[in-house]
């Protein structure tokens, strides 16, 4: 969809962002455009936003149609220097359509210097939720023996989770009924108590005495009152997203600029994993800015942390590729957000990527026979050598890695065992466990296995 903006260019201190918004949006109401306006008892076709960080208000359509468009551009052409004066203080520049400019990072003149990633890197850091939209609780009593308890929004928040599980089995729409799983419920309640009132913790003592019902029918109580939102409402809610797009989903790299790809600090949740997986039930908590590091340009302003905190580091670290980075409370391993995949960093490692496809096709045929005899070969690393490439080469198999033991027991063509493999005839193998997918779906495919039987029992 299209999108307008209109850059401001006095001091932003004295400004009223809902009224500067109102003020553009009936700007294209105005009876001096005639034909081209829109009537007040016409349904706009866009939405007035406002960003602090950039200092403009844009119109962002929310109608492909191409009569409107035109108007609106139509308008624009229209406009005089008193149209764009919001207030004596506070005027408007001449409205621009928003794009991303496109580099052709192969080009010369999008090169940067050899072993860095980028030249210049500008952004606003990633968004909280929880610390920029508070969690507003909505009072439905947990029960613990047959007693009504109310909850701290703390403790409400995480109840919930658990509730939105179980409406998501009641519904059919998952496979996996965590809430019967001792290992998940056992994670759960001890994560839980640490969210508990020190009164609530001397009461609830048993988790199979608490029941989430009246908080399941306050949570699909309030799902049905969100389907009967009004357009105004609607309006709203996609006004406060694309708000925050706005302003935290887009970076300036190498004086481009880009979208950045999930902008958003993941909000606490329960953890899951892959299949089984041992810390499975787990609340993964809320992450703050004091455990995560910036990464930007040496010359750019960095990002203000929100209200209260501080980040934990900021570096400028050329060489990578990712603008903000923690670690996972769960599995403690980093994570990071990155640019958006259609920009110029994905591009080039694309590029290497499938360059080095290009250049493994010129020697596939000699692999294969190299692999084909070492299966037959009396040497044992090499027959598990040879193995492991028919896997991948001629089933797809990934690699697999070694995992220690608080990790779920996923295999790959390097780490297949025994027990994943059963023949069910001369040529016919059935690999019962090669890897659970993220939607935790046990795969058991049927494989045809080339060559005499006996190769294969050297799998």
């Amino acid at each position: 969809m299209n999108q307008y903006c209109y850059d401001i260019i006095t001091d932003l201190t004295q400004l009223d962002a809902t009224k500067l918004k109102e003020y553009v949006r009936k700007l294209y109401q105005k009876k001096k455009f005639k034909d081209l306006r829109f009537s007040a008892d016409e349904k706009l076709p866009y939405i007035v936003l406002y960003s602090k960080k950039d200092k403009q208000v844009c119109i962002k359509m929310t109608s492909k149609a191409k009569k409107n468009i035109e108007r609106i551009e139509g308008i624009h052409f229209k406009l005089k220097p008193a149209d764009l004066k919001f207030t004596e203080d506070i005027v408007l520049d001449k409205p621009y359509i928003f794009e991303l400019e496109q580099c052709a990072w192969w080009d010369e003149d999008c090169k940067i210097a050899k072993g860095q990633k980028w030249s210049t890197l500008i952004h606003n850091g990633p968004y909280f939720t929880h610390l920029v939209e508070p969690y507003e609780p909505h009072g439905a009593p947990l029960v613990y023996a047959n007693v009504e308890y109310d909850l701290t929004p703390q403790e409400e928040r995480i109840a919930n989770f658990y509730a939105r599980r179980i409406i998501s089995e009641m519904s059919g729409n998952v496979t996996q009924i965590w809430t019967k799983d001792k290992v998940f419920n056992k994670n759960f309640w001890t994560d839980f108590k640490k969210y508990l009132t020190a009164e609530h913790k001397k009461i609830f003592k048993d988790f199979s005495k608490l029941d989430f019902s009246q908080i399941i029918e306050r949570l699909e109580e309030l799902k049905e009152v969100e389907k009967q939102m009004t357009q105004k409402e609607k309006d709203a809610k996609k006004i406060k997203a694309a708000e925050r797009k706005q302003d935290y989903g887009y970076a300036i790299i190498n004086d481009i600029k880009e979208p950045v790809g999930n902008f958003t600090i993941e909000p606490a949740a329960i953890f899951y994993g892959r299949g089984n997986n041992p810390k499975r039930g787990k609340i993964k908590r809320d992450i703050d800015p004091e455990e995560v590091i910036i990464n930007i340009d040496e010359k750019a302003k960095v990002p203000v942390a929100p209200a209260g905190h501080n980040w934990k580091q900021v570096i400028h670290d050329h060489n990578a590729a990712w603008i903000a980075s923690w670690k996972d409370p769960i599995s403690n391993e980093s994570k990071y957000v990155y640019l958006g995949a259609e920009g110029q960093l994905k591009g080039r490692s694309d590029f290497v990527k499938y360059e080095k496809a290009r250049k493994l096709n010129k020697y596939l045929n000699k692999i294969r026979k190299q692999y084909t005899a070492d299966i037959t070969s009396h040497l044992n690393k090499s027959r598990q050598l040879g193995t492991v490439l028919y896997l991948i080469d001629r089933h797809g198999i990934r690699v697999g890695n070694e995992k220690d033991e608080s990790e779920t027991d996923t295999v790959g063509a390097s780490t297949l065992r025994v027990e994943h493999v059963k023949l069910k005839d001369p040529v016919v193998a059935k690999q019962t466990v090669t890897e659970l997918e993220r939607d935790h779906i046990r795969i058991v495919p049927q494989q045809l296995v080339d060559g005499p039987p006996g190769n294969s029992r050297h799998i």
